[in-house]
């Protein structure tokens, strides 16, 4: 027993160990396809960025920045070219409107058209959508100091942002610090553009590692199961082989006195050795008849023969069965028959089975002096019975389990506890058959109470 435990230890330690590790590599392997599409989404607005800037040069479009000396704006040339300062009087002459982005002709040193935010917002769109970038973006010209020089209103709010993400491209290199541009874009919805991008690959690997967990955790769990119903199962051969003993040894002692001659001779032992063979041979039928009622429930054949029950003379009836049983144990049984109306439609024998072990239940898990109170009251269109007695009690833990097959609760210094773990569950079945409930109120060490409810009319099942 105790290498199976360590075996089943070690098992669920290399389980475990295995989840953790592919749950792990997926993560690592999200985290990384994460980053590789930061960087390709980078990319992707860097080289849309100088598209811009090689558009703005070419066209020749001025920054309307006035340097100190001259005070004139600066015109944006291309690199090859030497950087120009040009005047823009009011009297000079504007150049025409498809010189913005339709002229070819590079060979003219500039154009006197003004870089605004919207011809610049109109170079990024198509530069972006080239790139295959679909995000939200702001994007503004910026001098040495990291003030905008051509930025769109909308966009003032979230000048930090420019120089958080560091998507800059340099515009112009002046021969001073303050003839120095650069142009900068900011995507305020960076990261939720990025996950859209992604969603079918995230939710893949979400819906990978939820299965793994739901694997792992089923497969555990049905390891500590399996484990559990091992160990009940030899707890129930045990009881069964111990209860099986008794009777059979009995019945073959009882048998080999018979054959003595002597015996034959005498009538009063004869007839108490018969007396023995014929109680313990009922004692083995019932035995059985646990057993069978067992695998009845299991198959989900339990029949109902429904006929009308009066449940106070069913109580009273079970109760003078058991007399002989309650008074060898020095207790006694309590009626508190109070509802007006005891008659139902039910199955008689299982009902009478039902109330047996229920009151059967209670005299095993009792002291000494069992004490049992039953009562009865109308509720609900039908009847609710109480069986409260003064055994040792059941804990929260064990009190979600009684009505578990085969199940018993631990009795503690109590060893001399007989059955099978059969009767709660056999009596919560014929409950829910009756369409009834049936819960149970107990604290260690101060009794328990099972309440049954059995409805007035049965109706069968569809």
């Amino acid at each position: 027993m105790v290498f199976k435990k360590t075996y089943i230890q070690i098992l669920v330690a290399l389980i475990s160990a295995a989840f953790v590790g592919l749950v792990a590599i997926q993560v690592y392997w999200i985290n990384n396809s994460i980053l590789l599409r930061e960087q390709e989404f980078s990319i992707q607005v860097v080289r849309a960025m100088r598209e811009v800037a090689d558009s703005v040069k070419a066209h020749g479009y001025y920054v309307n920045y006035k340097d100190v000396m001259g005070g004139k704006p600066m015109i944006l040339q291309p690199e090859s070219e030497p950087l120009l300062i040009h005047s823009t009087e009011p009297e000079s002459e504007e150049a025409p409107e498809d010189s913005l982005l339709g002229s070819s002709d590079t060979s003219a040193p500039f154009f006197t058209q003004p870089l605004t935010s919207g011809r610049l917002d109109s170079l990024m769109q198509v530069a972006l959508a080239g790139n295959d970038v679909k995000a939200n973006y702001h994007i503004g010209v910026f001098n040495a100091y990291r003030q905008p020089e051509v930025l769109a209103q909308e966009a003032q709010e979230c000048l930090d942002g420019f120089y958080e993400q560091d998507y800059g491209v340099l515009l112009s290199a002046g021969t001073t610090e303050a003839a120095t541009y650069e142009l900068r874009a900011f995507f305020p919805n960076r990261q939720r553009y990025l996950l859209q991008t992604m969603w079918l690959m995230l939710a893949i690997s979400a819906t990978l590692i939820i299965v793994i967990f739901g694997a792992f955790t089923y497969t555990i769990s049905t390891i500590f199961r399996q484990k559990k119903l091992g160990e009940i199962r030899n707890d129930f051969i045990n009881n069964m082989t111990h209860e099986l003993k008794t009777p059979i040894s009995t019945i073959s002692l009882a048998c080999e006195a018979l054959n003595d001659p002597d015996m034959q001779r005498n009538d009063k032992t004869r007839r108490s050795f018969i007396g023995m063979i014929s109680d313990e041979n009922k004692r083995l039928g019932v035995l059985v008849e646990n057993v069978l009622r067992t695998a009845v429930l299991d198959r989900g054949e339990m029949q109902l023969k429904v006929e009308q029950i009066n449940m106070h003379e069913l109580i009273k009836t079970v109760i003078r069965n058991l007399a002989i049983q309650v008074r060898k144990r020095g207790g006694s049984i309590k009626t508190e028959l109070n509802a007006l109306n005891p008659l139902i439609t039910g199955d008689p024998v299982h009902l009478t089975n039902l109330v047996y072990n229920l009151i059967d239940n209670a005299m095993k898990y009792s002291p000494d002096r069992p004490l049992l109170t039953i009562r009865s009251e109308n509720v609900d269109q039908g009847i609710e019975l109480h069986f409260e007695d003064n055994g040792i009690g059941i804990s929260k833990e064990n009190q979600r389990k009684i009505f578990d097959k085969l199940y018993r609760v631990p009795t503690g210094n109590i060893h001399n506890v007989k059955g099978f773990g059969l009767g709660l569950s056999y009596v919560k079945a014929v409950t829910e058959k009756h369409h009834g409930t049936i819960s149970v109120e107990s604290e260690l060490k101060k009794g328990s109470t099972f309440f049954v409810y059995l409805p007035a009319h049965y109706e069968e099942d569809d």
